[in-house]
């Protein structure tokens, strides 16, 4: 062991109730099925927004209804790959992308928005693999951009080319959620959901849901992204038509992953859900 040391450390001693989060940024993975309202709830964080735009999420922000109930206007980047011919990227450059979309914004017009939003996940996830089919024939721990993208027009990734898209993904989230938080802003990601089924009960009975979780890449530490975020919020829609309820599930069950660390301020659903107004609640408690 070693002795202490003689000069003090580059770090301070607090006693709990003496440090403040009042102003905290706040970060959000927001997940669930198609059409449950993610893009639109990152639309609620408002005018001071900027949104990253993997897909074609802003056709629901120019929607008549989201006009008429929200009306934001956030900052845009939309962010696609090349896509050849047989719709296989040329060059895999919309991950790096994404991340020099943020740096830029922070360094030269910071005073512009107060949260980042990235829509969505999934094709993030895409972008990621891309670049990984890149890097791994580059470093030879993968041939499968020379062997099966570059001579067949269609990807088929090798066990190898899932672990750097994990590997991309993790180390983007984990980057940028305290990038976002040194530099004040909120950080908001949108993501879709996978199911985990368990086993059939008997011949001919559907399998049971098992777990409800972000749909992520990568079965052996399932909580290896969930655990970056402050809060993981399951987006679910009730009935249909003009009688639907958009909810968000803060708080988990037995089969839904969901959580948040702000604990006391919501209720395990909400209807409706605004990331402002729950933001406002969030800093009142």
């Amino acid at each position: 062991m070693s002795p202490a040391p003689a000069t003090a450390p580059p770090f301070s001693f607090s006693r709990l109730r003496e440090i403040k989060h009042d102003n905290d940024p706040v970060n959000v993975l927001y997940y669930g099925g198609s059409k449950t309202g993610k893009t639109w709830f990152l639309g609620t964080a408002g005018d001071r927004t900027l949104l990253i735009d993997t897909g074609d999420g802003t056709i629901t922000l120019d929607s008549k209804l989201y006009k008429e109930k929200v009306n934001s206007n956030p900052i845009i980047v939309s962010i696609r790959e090349k896509i050849g011919s047989r719709g296989v990227p040329e060059v895999a450059n919309a991950f790096d992308y994404v991340c020099d979309a943020i740096d830029y914004a922070l360094v030269n017009f910071p005073n512009d928005f107060d949260t980042v939003a990235c829509d969505d996940l999934t094709t993030l996830r895409k972008f990621a693999m891309n670049k990984g089919l890149e890097v791994n024939q580059q470093t030879g721990k993968s041939q499968t951009k020379k062997n099966i993208v570059d001579k067949y027009d269609f990807i088929i990734p090798a066990v190898q080319d899932y672990g750097v898209e994990m590997s991309l993904i993790e180390q983007f989230l984990s980057n940028y959620i305290s990038i976002t938080r040194r530099a004040g802003k909120n950080f908001i990601v949108a993501a879709h959901q996978r199911y985990t089924f368990g086993d059939k009960k008997g011949i001919g009975e559907s399998p049971v849901v098992k777990e409800v979780r972000p749909a992520v890449t990568g079965s052996q530490f399932p909580d290896a992204i969930t655990a970056l975020f402050d809060n993981v919020w399951h987006a679910e829609r009730v009935s249909g038509g003009d009688s639907a309820v958009y909810r968000a599930r803060v708080h988990g069950d037995e089969i839904t992953v969901a959580g948040t660390r702000h604990g006391g301020v919501f209720k395990t659903v909400e209807s409706d859900p605004n990331f402002l107004k729950m933001l406002a609640r969030i800093r009142a408690a």
